[in-house]
């Protein structure tokens, strides 16, 4: 398999099967570049049906079956998870700026001061645990909305225009 490498420290490309890591321009560590997504996988269809998301298709280099509903409903998930994020990372922004404004001096530790800075330290763990899965979700969700194209273009599938756009996720009904 073919590998692409990028020097760290003057930016020179070069790739090939074995190659060396090391930079032939100025002798500098690689770093390993992944394969472009259509280098990696073919597509052909192995069931077609009635409604064309949920044809079924076989990605090569990993055998595996999907559907374009499954990579929507990938992507509705990712969607919701990320209002998710952003909702957790507004409130515990709130509680920061409370704990900041009502407790300037939190050097007396009180109870209640306790209490704000256990308040204001998770908050802000909550925070960088969220804008890390928000970045983590944006890098799943281009994958996902490349290999929907691919798998579109190899396979010659017309997908739907009001299917363009995932659905949000439905709320679950109480029976």
């Amino acid at each position: 398999m073919k590998k692409d490498y990028i020097c760290d420290l003057d930016g020179t490309k070069w790739g090939g099967i074995d190659v060396p890591s090391v930079c032939p321009n100025c002798g500098a560590e690689g770093e390993l570049q992944a394969p472009a997504l259509e280098e990696v996988f073919t597509y052909k269809v192995v069931l077609e049906k009635k409604d064309p998301l949920d044809t079924i298709i076989e990605r090569s280099g990993i055998k595996a079956h999907l559907t374009i509903r499954e990579v929507r409903d990938a992507l509705a998930s990712n969607l919701k998870l990320k209002k998710e994020c952003e909702g957790q990372i507004t409130l515990d922004k709130a509680k920061i700026e409370n704990v900041q404004r009502n407790h300037p001096a939190i050097k007396d530790l009180k109870p209640v001061e306790v209490a704000a800075v256990l308040i204001y330290a998770d908050s802000v763990e909550s925070i960088t645990k969220c804008e890390r899965k928000l970045e983590e979700i944006e890098e799943a969700n281009t994958l996902l909305e490349r290999t929907e194209k691919e798998i579109a273009e190899q396979v010659g599938i017309a997908i739907p225009l009001e299917a363009l756009k995932p659905e949000e996720p439905k709320a679950p009904v109480d029976l």
